[in-house]
């Protein structure tokens, strides 16, 4: 009884409801709408507060906490509560859609794979923490790789160079990062 006040109006016993229930409301009526019509279009039809990442999000009231609208969506068609270690998948690429049809639980591991066919794995230079860029990488493949061996001897020229630590280097020369980059 707990967990559906907490579903439907945030903490039953902490904190405040979530301002007017408004998101909630929202999301609940987005998703009788397409229980009566399912449609294979993405839907982001979501003009209230989103995550930093850009995923739709409902205020909880549990410490102005939030949750998924997705989670929600999934649990509200069906699919059950999340299962622990488990994340929401989007079949279409598309973190803001929220239709059930694009929607399943699933492992990181196939998280990850979806993003890397969607293209929205942020890897090489749109990775927060790279400091090299596609092309810099390449030429450093190329002036010191002699034969099948990866010369350490230059690395802390070239990452003078470059602006980067000579581990930074040899991570990239050897593969260990830029793995997928020719």
């Amino acid at each position: 009884m707990h967990y559906q006040r907490w579903l439907r109006n945030g903490a039953p016993t902490k904190g405040s409801p979530p301002r007017d229930g408004a998101p909630l409301r929202h999301l609940l009526a987005l998703i009788e709408r397409w229980e009566l019509s399912l449609t294979d279009e993405c839907v982001d039809d979501w003009p209230h507060a989103r995550s930093k990442d850009g995923y739709p999000s409902v205020p909880s009231g549990i410490r102005s906490g939030s949750r998924r609208a997705s989670h929600i969506v999934l649990e509200r068609t069906g699919r059950g509560p999340r299962p622990d270690g488990m994340e929401c998948r989007h079949f279409c690429g598309d973190a803001r859609c929220l239709n059930p049809r694009h929607l399943a639980w699933g492992t990181p591991k196939e998280n990850c794979a979806d993003k890397a066919i969607h293209g929205t794995q942020p890897r090489g230079e749109r990775h927060p923490s790279a400091r090299l860029t596609e092309k810099a990488v390449r030429e450093i493949r190329q002036r010191y790789v002699r034969g099948n061996r990866w010369h350490r001897g230059n690395s802390g020229d070239l990452a003078a160079e470059y602006g980067v630590s000579a581990n930074c280097i040899l991570a990239a020369g050897r593969r260990a990062t830029w793995r997928w980059l020719d």
